[in-house]
C-alpha cells in the first residue's frame, strides 16, 4: 500500500527522525475496538496495541490514538502486528467537550480535510446547532460543510436555504434528498483522492444513507426514524473507509450534544457579523447585554440580526469563560500529577543506581 493515498504528506513525515525511521513504520488509524487498534500501513492493515509506557504516561484521552492519527509503530511482520510508540502531530482535529460534567477534549477524529455536518429538514435542523458546529469546526481547522437531508420534508426550502446562507458566511452547504438523489458527484469534489472527510449528526439524519450512496454499496446499517422522530443509532464505532475514487471518509456514531471546545476566536469567526457590529459599540469591552451604545443590541432592535442569534452567542461565550475557568483549573491538577510521576521515577531511577 502507497500510504500517499491514504492521507501521508510532509507534515507527518518531517516529525520523523532519523532514528526513528530506521525503529518504526508510520501508520493510519482507520478504527478501534477496546484498546485493540486497527491500522493501515505500506504492509496492508495491522492490528496493534500501545506499549505500556505510552499508556502510562497519557493523564488525559486525547494523548490515546484516535481514528484518523498517524502513528509510529515497531511492526512485527511474521505476525502482522505492531506496538505504537506514539502519535506524530495532528494536523486538523474536530473535538468536542465530553457530554455532562466531564471537563475533557473529545477528539472524534482527526487529520480531516472536510467535516460535512448532516441535519435533517424534519425535527432536527436547528441554526443554533449549525453555529456550534462552526464554532467547533473553526477550532479544529478542518473545512466545514453542511448538509441538510430530507428537502422532500421540508415545506419553507427557500427560507431555510436563506436562513443557513446567512448563518456560514463563505462556507458551502447543500440541501439534498439522500434516498432520492441519484448523483453525489457535488459531495465528491470535496473529497479528492488521498483527502479525508468526516460526517457527523444527530442520528437518524441520514448520514449513513449519504455514506453508502458515496460508496455505491451498503457498507453502512441504516434504519427508520423513531415515530418520535429521534434517530436510531446505527453507527456504532468510527471507522475511516477508503472510496472506489481515492478520497476517504469516516463516518460517527450519531450525536445529539455538540458541547463547546473552542476559543473566543472560533467563536467571532463563527459569529462574524456579531463580531463586525461589535466594532462600533461605545464600549471596546461590550458585552452586549445592558451597555448603553451597545451597536450589537441596536442591531437586533433595527432587525439586522435576530434576537436569538445574539442569545445564542451570549450563551456560547459564557460556555468558554466557564471551559477556560475549568481548563485552568484541570491544568495545574494534571501538572501536578505530571510532577509526581516524574519524580517517582527518578527516586525509582536513583535507588538502581545505588552502589550495593
Amino acid at each position: 500500500m502507497n500510504i500517499k493515498n491514504i492521507g501521508w504528506n510532509n507534515f507527518f513525515s518531517s516529525q520523523i527522525s532519523n532514528i526513528e525511521k530506521d525503529q518504526f513504520i508510520p501508520a493510519r488509524v482507520y478504527t478501534r475496538h477496546g484498546k485493540h487498534y486497527f491500522l493501515l500501513c505500506e504492509y496492508g492493515e495491522i492490528e496493534a496495541r500501545m506499549t505500556g509506557r505510552f499508556l502510562h504516561n497519557a493523564i488525559e484521552n486525547k494523548e490515546l490514538p484516535v481514528v484518523g492519527d498517524w502513528v509510529l509503530v515497531n511492526f512485527i511482520e511474521d505476525e502482522k502486528k505492531g506496538v505504537i510508540n506514539r502519535i506524530l502531530d495532528r494536523k486538523t482535529i474536530f473535538s468536542r467537550k465530553y457530554k455532562g460534567t466531564r471537563d475533557d477534549e473529545h477528539i472524534i477524529s482527526s487529520n480531516i480535510d472536510v467535516i460535512f455536518y448532516v441535519a435533517g429538514l424534519d425535527n432536527d435542523y436547528n441554526p443554533r446547532k449549525i453555529e456550534r458546529f462552526l464554532t467547533l469546526a473553526n477550532n479544529g481547522g478542518a473545512k466545514p460543510i453542511i448538509i441538510l437531508n430530507k428537502k422532500d420534508l421540508c415545506t419553507n426550502i427557500h427560507a431555510v436555504s436563506e436562513e443557513v446562507s446567512n448563518l456560514i458566511q463563505n462556507n458551502d452547504f447543500f440541501i439534498i434528498s439522500a434516498i432520492n438523489e441519484m448523483d453525489f458527484d457535488f459531495i465528491k469534489k470535496s473529497i479528492p483522492s488521498g483527502h479525508t472527510a468526516a460526517f457527523i449528526g444527530s442520528s437518524g439524519t441520514g448520514k449513513s444513507t449519504i455514506i453508502n450512496k458515496l460508496l455505491g454499496f451498503d457498507k453502512q446499517k441504516t434504519a427508520e426514524t423513531r415515530n418520535d422522530s429521534k434517530g436510531r443509532h446505527t453507527t456504532t464505532n468510527r471507522e475511516l473507509i477508503i472510496t472506489s475514487w481515492g478520497g476517504m471518509i469516516i463516518d460517527t456514531p450519531g450525536m445529539r450534544e455538540l458541547q463547546l471546545w473552542a476559543d473566543e476566536n472560533d467563536l467571532d469567526s463563527a459569529f462574524f457579523d456579531i463580531k463586525k457590529l461589535s466594532e462600533n459599540c461605545r464600549f471596546r469591552d461590550c458585552t452586549h447585554t445592558n451597555e448603553p451604545g451597545c451597536n450589537v443590541k441596536k442591531s437586533v432592535d433595527n432587525g439586522i440580526i435576530s434576537n436569538e442569534r445574539l442569545d445564542s452567542y451570549l450563551k456560547l461565550k459564557q460556555e468558554f469563560k466557564d471551559l477556560v475557568l475549568n481548563q485552568q483549573m484541570k491544568k495545574k491538577i494534571n501538572q501536578k500529577s505530571r510532577n509526581k510521576t516524574i519524580f517517582k521515577e527518578e527516586r525509582k531511577n536513583s535507588k538502581k543506581k545505588k552502589p550495593m
